[in-house]
C-alpha cells in the first residue's frame, strides 16, 4: 500500500468535506461525482471495495444539479473510516510531514509504515538502526562483522587507524566512533534481542532523525584503507 499517496488523498477529501453545506442542505452533484473519484481511488491504494461509502446516482435530483442532503454522511463516515483504521488523524499528517524532513530515502522507506502503527515502536528502532548497520558495512565494505564489533572495525578512535574517516577535528573521530558503538550497544541489540514496550512515536521519531543525521557523515566519510 502506497501511505503517502494515501495521504495526499485523504488531505483532498478533508478538503472536499469542508465544502459541505450543512445536514439539512443538499449536496452539489459537481461535489458528490468528485466524491465518488476519491472512494474509487482510495479503494485502488488499500485494495478493498468501498463501493458502500459511494454516493448513488439514483439520489442525484432530476436536474442533475444537487444530491439529496443524507448522502453527505458517507463522506464523513468515509473520512472517520480511513482516519481509524489507517491513522490518517491530524497527528499522524503531521508526523508525516516532520518524516519529510528525514532524508535518507532508506530510512524512510523502512520506517515510514511503523511510525504511523498504534504501537510496538521498538520495531522503529531496529530498523534504523540496521539501515545505520548496513551503511557502515557498504561504505567500509567489511563483511561478515555486524553490531559493535562492526564498528570497532570500520570506525576507530584515531583516524590514523580507522577505515572510515570523517574530516574534522580528532575529538569528532573519536565522538563519532563512540556514538555509533553506543548505539549499537544501547539501542541496537536492545531491540534485536528482545521485544521492548517502552519507546514511544515521539521517541522512535526523534531517534530516526538522529539517525538521519550519522547517515549523512557515515556517507560523507571517507575510506582510508
Amino acid at each position: 500500500m502506497d501511505y503517502e499517496q494515501l495521504k495526499g488523498i485523504y488531505g483532498r477529501l478533508l478538503g472536499l468535506s469542508e465544502s459541505l453545506p450543512d445536514q439539512k442542505s443538499n449536496v452539489q452533484s459537481i461535489i458528490a461525482e468528485d466524491y465518488n473519484l476519491i472512494v474509487d481511488e482510495i479503494a485502488e491504494i488499500i485494495e478493498k471495495d468501498l463501493n458502500s461509502y459511494k454516493i448513488p446516482r439514483n439520489q442525484y435530483f432530476g436536474d442533475g444539479s444537487y444530491v439529496k442532503s443524507g448522502s453527505a454522511t458517507k463522506i464523513r463516515q468515509l473520512i472517520s473510516h480511513l482516519r481509524y483504521a489507517y491513522n490518517l488523524d491530524e497527528k499522524i499528517l503531521e508526523l508525516g510531514s516532520l518524516i519529510n524532513a528525514i532524508e535518507n530515502q532508506e530510512l524512510k522507506d523502512r520506517c515510514l509504515d511503523l511510525l504511523t502503527a498504534r504501537s510496538k515502536f521498538d520495531r522503529v528502532i531496529n530498523q534504523a538502526t540496521l539501515v545505520l548497520e548496513d551503511s557502515i558495512r557498504q561504505k567500509s565494505g567489511i563483511t561478515g562483522k555486524e553490531g559493535v564489533k562492526l564498528v570497532n572495525e570500520a570506525i576507530k578512535d584515531n583516524a590514523l587507524d580507522s577505515v572510515l574517516v570523517i574530516d574534522g577535528e580528532p575529538e569528532e573521530q573519536e565522538g563519532l566512533a563512540h556514538i555509533c558503538r553506543g548505539i549499537m550497544l544501547s539501542f541496537r541489540n536492545l531491540t534485536h534481542h528482545k521485544l521492548v514496550d517502552k519507546f514511544s512515536r515521539e521517541d522512535a521519531l526523534k531517534f530516526c532523525g538522529f539517525i538521519d543525521i550519522l547517515l549523512k557523515i557515515i556517507q560523507s566519510a571517507k575510506k582510508s584503507k
